[in-house]
């Protein structure tokens, strides 16, 4: 869209887009070989452009928080037959800042849309620049005081080496049950790591997520695809949640999302 083109949100300083259940987008099932990276952007876009067509544009230009939900795919788990009982939350936490307000702004979110007093288990992803054992640990420990209240059940880590995975274990009260491994760059994890895992335990998952899932850039351009140039800038990245709902017994996906968060700094110049 044009620079000249007016603000169509001007004042919005917060922006919270939840996709809803995914499995049901049809258009998403014929694009089966999609980054992490892909598929979120698509599913913020397409959330992102459902709301806008819906929206009242005079309104938008006071609004200071947007908040866009994909209302059509939206299923709290008591929407499913099986009792909650028989689910399996299991939840992976992209941070980019160390600030307990953003771990417990996201887990309230996560909780209070899936409708769920707990979620099974909770995998800690930091960006390199936080990947050192301060800064998981002060994030740790927000998520630690959930397990002490029955609120997170399992703690995981990502991306950590043998070394730090050592440390983080050695060092944390509530240890860490998997650690997820991205093979994106080799084909094998390394045998130290394996060797450490077996012995203490934790489980080793391989996944391929970028190292930052949704970077400020891409978030950016995303934006000028659906709103202006003028309402793209300046937005930073908070969090984004991947969220799956698994029937325990049978291994089926009920349900698979993204929540992500992000701000911007009105003052800020372009």
């Amino acid at each position: 869209m044009a620079d000249e083109q007016p603000s169509i949100a001007p004042k919005a300083s917060s922006l919270l887009c939840h996709t809803g259940n995914i499995v049901s987008w049809n258009r998403l099932k014929k694009q089966m070989r999609q980054t992490s990276t892909e598929e979120l952007t698509d599913c913020i876009k397409g959330t992102l452009t459902a709301w806008l067509s819906d929206a009242d544009r005079t309104e938008l230009q006071y609004v200071s928080s947007i908040e866009c939900l994909n209302t059509k795919f939206m299923e709290p788990l008591s929407s499913f037959p099986e009792a909650r009982g028989e689910l399996k939350v299991t939840v992976k936490l992209f941070l980019n800042s160390l600030e307990e307000s953003a771990v417990r702004d996201a887990l309230l979110k996560t909780t209070e849309d899936l409708g769920t007093d707990y979620i099974e288990t909770v995998i800690l992803a930091l960006p390199e620049r936080f990947r050192n054992f301060e800064d998981i640990q002060k994030v740790y420990q927000v998520l630690e005081d959930y397990v002490h209240k029955e609120k997170i059940f399992t703690l995981g880590l990502a991306d950590l080496d043998k070394d730090l995975l050592e440390q983080t274990f050695e060092g944390l009260k509530t240890k860490p049950k998997t650690n997820q491994v991205n093979l994106a760059h080799c084909c094998v994890v390394p045998p130290e790591l394996q060797e450490y895992a077996k012995e203490n335990n934790i489980q080793l998952i391989t996944h391929n997520d970028a190292k930052e899932i949704l970077t400020r850039e891409t978030l950016q351009e995303l934006l000028k695809g659906v709103l202006t140039n003028r309402d793209a800038s300046n937005w930073e990245v908070d969090w984004v949640v991947r969220y799956s709902v698994v029937i325990k017994q049978r291994g089926i996906i009920k349900t698979k999302g993204y929540i992500a968060k992000a701000t911007r700094d009105l003052k800020k110049k372009d």
